[in-house]
Protein backbone atom coordinates (compact mmCIF):
# COMPACT_ATOMS: atom_id res chain seq x y z
CA UNK A 1 0.00 0.00 0.00
CA UNK A 2 3.17 2.16 1.01
CA UNK A 3 4.24 1.81 -2.71
CA UNK A 4 0.52 2.82 -4.02
CA UNK A 5 1.09 5.36 -2.05
CA UNK A 6 4.16 6.57 -3.14
CA UNK A 7 3.31 6.57 -6.89
CA UNK A 8 0.64 9.29 -6.43
CA UNK A 9 1.98 11.39 -4.37
CA UNK A 10 -0.97 11.28 -1.53
CA UNK A 11 -1.05 9.41 1.99
CA UNK A 12 -5.09 9.08 2.97
CA UNK A 13 -5.35 7.56 6.32
CA UNK A 14 -5.11 3.53 5.91
CA UNK A 15 -8.37 2.53 6.72
CA UNK A 16 -10.25 4.48 4.46
CA UNK A 17 -7.08 3.60 1.67
CA UNK A 18 -7.28 -0.48 2.57
CA UNK A 19 -10.26 -0.57 4.72
CA UNK A 20 -9.05 -4.71 5.19
CA UNK A 21 -5.59 -5.64 5.72
CA UNK A 22 -4.54 -9.00 6.20
CA UNK A 23 -1.05 -10.23 6.40
CA UNK A 24 -2.09 -13.56 4.31
CA UNK A 25 -1.75 -12.73 0.63
CA UNK A 26 -4.18 -15.33 0.11
CA UNK A 27 -7.92 -14.55 -1.29
CA UNK A 28 -9.99 -12.08 0.50
CA UNK A 29 -12.48 -14.57 1.89
CA UNK A 30 -10.14 -17.03 3.41
CA UNK A 31 -7.15 -14.17 4.51
CA UNK A 32 -10.43 -12.56 6.26
CA UNK A 33 -11.50 -15.86 7.84
CA UNK A 34 -7.97 -16.87 9.07
CA UNK A 35 -8.14 -13.62 10.94
CA UNK A 36 -11.28 -14.18 12.61
CA UNK A 37 -12.93 -11.28 10.36
CA UNK A 38 -15.64 -11.18 7.74
CA UNK A 39 -15.23 -8.51 4.90
CA UNK A 40 -18.19 -6.30 4.99
CA UNK A 41 -19.06 -4.36 2.20
CA UNK A 42 -20.70 -1.48 3.11
CA UNK A 43 -17.89 -0.89 5.20
CA UNK A 44 -15.59 -0.66 1.91
CA UNK A 45 -18.53 1.49 0.39
CA UNK A 46 -17.99 4.58 3.31
CA UNK A 47 -14.60 4.14 2.94
CA UNK A 48 -15.03 4.92 -1.08
CA UNK A 49 -17.28 7.92 -0.47
CA UNK A 50 -15.24 9.58 2.05
CA UNK A 51 -12.13 9.59 -0.12
CA UNK A 52 -13.97 10.12 -3.14
CA UNK A 53 -14.97 13.33 -1.35
CA UNK A 54 -11.72 14.53 -1.07
CA UNK A 55 -10.24 13.54 -5.04
CA UNK A 56 -10.78 14.50 -8.59
CA UNK A 57 -10.55 10.60 -9.46
CA UNK A 58 -10.15 7.54 -7.28
CA UNK A 59 -8.75 4.00 -8.95
CA UNK A 60 -9.94 1.09 -7.03
CA UNK A 61 -8.04 -1.97 -7.21
CA UNK A 62 -9.61 -5.63 -7.28
CA UNK A 63 -8.19 -8.33 -5.73
CA UNK A 64 -7.15 -10.78 -8.15
CA UNK A 65 -9.69 -10.20 -10.48
CA UNK A 66 -13.62 -9.75 -10.76
CA UNK A 67 -14.72 -13.06 -9.49
CA UNK A 68 -12.87 -13.19 -6.39
CA UNK A 69 -14.82 -14.08 -3.55
CA UNK A 70 -14.78 -10.77 -0.68
CA UNK A 71 -17.03 -13.02 1.70
CA UNK A 72 -19.29 -16.12 1.86
CA UNK A 73 -22.03 -14.54 -0.60
CA UNK A 74 -20.25 -11.56 -2.98
CA UNK A 75 -17.70 -11.23 -5.06
CA UNK A 76 -15.73 -8.29 -6.70
CA UNK A 77 -17.83 -7.87 -9.63
CA UNK A 78 -20.47 -6.68 -6.57
CA UNK A 79 -18.34 -4.39 -5.27
CA UNK A 80 -18.40 -2.80 -8.74
CA UNK A 81 -22.13 -2.50 -8.91
CA UNK A 82 -22.69 -0.73 -5.62
CA UNK A 83 -20.37 1.41 -6.32
CA UNK A 84 -21.10 1.72 -10.19
CA UNK A 85 -17.43 1.67 -11.40
CA UNK A 86 -16.55 1.63 -14.71
CA UNK A 87 -13.80 -0.86 -14.90
CA UNK A 88 -10.68 -1.15 -16.32
CA UNK A 89 -9.21 -4.34 -16.83
CA UNK A 90 -5.49 -5.18 -16.44
CA UNK A 91 -4.01 -8.30 -18.17
CA UNK A 92 -0.66 -9.77 -18.66
CA UNK A 93 0.78 -9.56 -21.61
CA UNK A 94 1.33 -13.14 -22.37
CA UNK A 95 0.20 -16.35 -23.67
CA UNK A 96 -2.45 -17.10 -22.00
CA UNK A 97 -4.21 -13.72 -21.81
CA UNK A 98 -7.28 -13.89 -24.07
CA UNK A 99 -9.06 -16.32 -22.38
CA UNK A 100 -8.91 -14.96 -18.95
CA UNK A 101 -9.34 -11.39 -20.02
CA UNK A 102 -12.12 -12.47 -22.73
CA UNK A 103 -13.40 -14.40 -19.65
CA UNK A 104 -13.68 -11.17 -17.98
CA UNK A 105 -15.00 -9.15 -20.09
CA UNK A 106 -17.79 -11.46 -20.94
CA UNK A 107 -18.53 -11.79 -17.51
CA UNK A 108 -18.54 -7.69 -16.81
CA UNK A 109 -20.86 -7.11 -19.78
CA UNK A 110 -23.22 -10.02 -18.96
CA UNK A 111 -23.45 -7.76 -15.59
CA UNK A 112 -23.77 -4.23 -17.17
CA UNK A 113 -20.60 -2.81 -15.73
CA UNK A 114 -19.20 0.18 -17.72
CA UNK A 115 -15.61 -0.98 -19.04
CA UNK A 116 -13.23 1.97 -19.53
CA UNK A 117 -10.61 -0.40 -21.42
CA UNK A 118 -7.95 -3.29 -20.70
CA UNK A 119 -4.16 -2.24 -20.67
CA UNK A 120 -1.96 -4.91 -21.10
CA UNK A 121 1.19 -5.30 -18.71
CA UNK A 122 4.59 -7.11 -19.77
CA UNK A 123 5.50 -8.03 -15.89
CA UNK A 124 8.85 -9.26 -17.23
CA UNK A 125 11.35 -9.65 -20.04
CA UNK A 126 10.07 -12.71 -21.53
CA UNK A 127 8.47 -12.78 -24.96
CA UNK A 128 6.08 -14.64 -26.55
CA UNK A 129 4.50 -14.59 -29.91
CA UNK A 130 0.82 -14.13 -28.57
CA UNK A 131 2.22 -10.73 -26.89
CA UNK A 132 1.88 -8.83 -31.00
CA UNK A 133 -1.28 -9.91 -31.56
CA UNK A 134 -3.03 -9.76 -28.09
CA UNK A 135 -4.23 -6.26 -27.90
CA UNK A 136 -5.94 -6.25 -31.89
CA UNK A 137 -7.56 -9.98 -30.72
CA UNK A 138 -9.23 -8.01 -27.24
CA UNK A 139 -10.65 -5.51 -29.37
CA UNK A 140 -11.66 -7.43 -32.06
CA UNK A 141 -13.58 -10.03 -30.20
CA UNK A 142 -15.61 -7.49 -27.33
CA UNK A 143 -15.14 -4.15 -29.00
CA UNK A 144 -13.33 -2.71 -25.66
CA UNK A 145 -10.56 -0.87 -26.33
CA UNK A 146 -7.10 -1.64 -25.40
CA UNK A 147 -5.69 1.50 -24.03
CA UNK A 148 -2.36 0.39 -24.51
CA UNK A 149 0.30 -2.02 -23.61
CA UNK A 150 2.81 -1.38 -20.44
CA UNK A 151 6.75 -2.41 -21.65
CA UNK A 152 8.52 -4.34 -18.62
CA UNK A 153 10.21 -1.97 -16.21
CA UNK A 154 12.90 -3.59 -14.57
CA UNK A 155 13.63 0.08 -12.92
CA UNK A 156 10.56 -0.92 -10.90
CA UNK A 157 10.65 -2.60 -7.82
CA UNK A 158 7.68 -2.77 -4.96
CA UNK A 159 9.93 -4.12 -2.72
CA UNK A 160 12.74 -1.51 -2.49
CA UNK A 161 9.80 1.48 -3.43
CA UNK A 162 11.39 2.15 -6.36
CA UNK A 163 9.14 3.96 -8.97
CA UNK A 164 11.74 3.93 -11.84
CA UNK A 165 10.73 5.52 -15.18
CA UNK A 166 7.02 4.21 -14.71
CA UNK A 167 5.07 7.15 -15.19
CA UNK A 168 7.44 8.34 -18.28
CA UNK A 169 5.88 4.46 -19.38
CA UNK A 170 2.85 5.07 -18.88
CA UNK A 171 2.51 8.88 -20.51
CA UNK A 172 4.01 7.01 -23.50
CA UNK A 173 2.78 4.19 -23.80
CA UNK A 174 -0.96 4.17 -22.51
CA UNK A 175 -3.98 5.84 -23.57
CA UNK A 176 -4.76 8.07 -20.62
CA UNK A 177 -7.70 10.29 -22.10
CA UNK A 178 -10.61 8.26 -20.72
CA UNK A 179 -9.53 8.96 -17.17
CA UNK A 180 -8.94 12.83 -17.58
CA UNK A 181 -12.78 12.11 -19.20
CA UNK A 182 -13.19 10.57 -15.78
CA UNK A 183 -11.78 13.49 -13.87
CA UNK A 184 -13.73 15.66 -15.69
CA UNK A 185 -16.97 14.38 -14.54
CA UNK A 186 -19.09 15.57 -11.90
CA UNK A 187 -18.84 13.33 -8.77
CA UNK A 188 -21.80 11.75 -7.64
Amino acid sequence: MEFLCQAIGRHDPNQLTCTYYFEDPVAPLLAAERAGQEIILPNIVSSFFVLLGAHDLLLVEGVGGILVPLNRVQVVADLIHWLQLPVLVVSRNQLGTLNHTLLTLEHLKQRKASILGVILNHTDSETDASQTTNAEIIQQRTGVPVLGTLPYCPDLSVDEGRLGRLAERVREHLDIAPFRELAKAPQR
